[in-house]
């Protein structure tokens, strides 16, 4: 079976609850929250709420402090466009 066959199968097949709170044990040392849900290809608050729902709310903690940065980040750029401070020309 060549490296694509097999790449292929790993991107069909969901992560079990077992196998996602692994990874994140793994990478969590080394990685950023969104650099870990960009690898495992879920989105940061689906790995938030599966690791909660695991009884995991420690792995949950990054995830979550991070989907609060991001929307922080976003809800601040959406004003300044909206107040027209931005020049997204730029």
């Amino acid at each position: 079976m060549t490296i694509a066959a097999l790449r292929r199968i790993q991107d069909e097949v969901e992560l079990t609850t077992a196998q996602l709170l692994e990874n994140i044990e793994y990478l969590m040392p080394s990685c950023a929250p969104a650099v870990i849900a960009a690898r495992l290809g879920i989105e940061m608050d689906a790995i938030d709420k599966r690791c909660y729902r695991a009884g995991r709310p420690e792995l949950a903690t990054p995830f979550e402090h991070a989907l609060k940065a991001r929307r922080r980040l976003e809800a601040g750029l959406t004003q300044e466009v909206d107040q027209g401070h931005v020049d997204l020309w730029e």
